[in-house]
């Protein structure tokens, strides 16, 4: 049987934790590859995924085409700082930031289910656990426009039980099983971003 999304991006983003672990560089085109995951997950969320996926799948794919010329992502945000234009709009180092907050909101989305034990019912749906992920997440970055379009769209997320049709996984413990490893990595992978911001004197509350 081939694997599943879920298995894909949960092994994917393991690998990417492991190099964190073993206190190596994270490389460019793996990461960008695990991303690629998440946009594939993000075409399953109904009529929001065009505004999700339009938005987020360029990033990822610049992060893919800076893979051509550097090899980890320390690199990549070196050339950045170098041409001194890391703030600029479409830079790799802007765009792995903004991605990153996509990965930090997949970790808390993912943390919820969870902890409620894929629970589908009033607060615990995956709609409103969704809203929930979004806002803890870029409420301090989007107006209150692209926040009352998330909202609008917000009924129209499948629930958890078509989710795990969709995701073509067995049943719930499968899914919450990927879940779980995607979120202790995800937090893992998202450290480290941070901390290469941090090293560089960059911040993290500016794109």
């Amino acid at each position: 049987m081939a694997p599943t999304l879920l298995r894909k991006m949960s092994q994917a983003f393991r690998e990417l934790a492991d190099t964190v672990n073993q206190d190596k560089d994270m490389e460019v085109k793996p990461f960008a590859q695990a991303c690629s995951y998440i946009t594939d997950l993000m075409r399953h969320l109904g009529p929001l995924s065009k505004f999700a996926v339009d938005d987020f799948a360029p990033r990822v794919a610049d992060l893919e085409a800076a893979s051509r010329s550097f090899r980890s992502l320390k690199s990549m945000m070196r050339g950045n700082i170098e041409q001194n234009n890391v703030r600029s709009p479409g830079s790799h180092t802007r765009n792995l930031l903004l991605v990153k907050r996509v990965i930090e909101l997949v970790n808390i989305l993912f943390q919820q289910i969870v902890a409620t034990n894929y629970d589908d019912k009033g607060d615990n749906a995956l709609p409103s656990q969704g809203l929930a992920a979004y806002l803890a997440v870029f409420s301090q970055y989007h107006g209150t426009g692209l926040k009352a379009t998330v909202e609008f769209f917000k009924p129209l997320i499948p629930s958890k039980a078509q989710f795990l049709v969709i995701l073509e996984e067995r049943d719930e413990a499968s899914i919450v099983a990927q879940m779980r490893i995607i979120v202790e990595a995800a937090t893992r992978i998202t450290q480290y971003i941070d901390n290469l911001f941090v090293a560089k004197d960059l911040g993290f509350d500016w794109a």
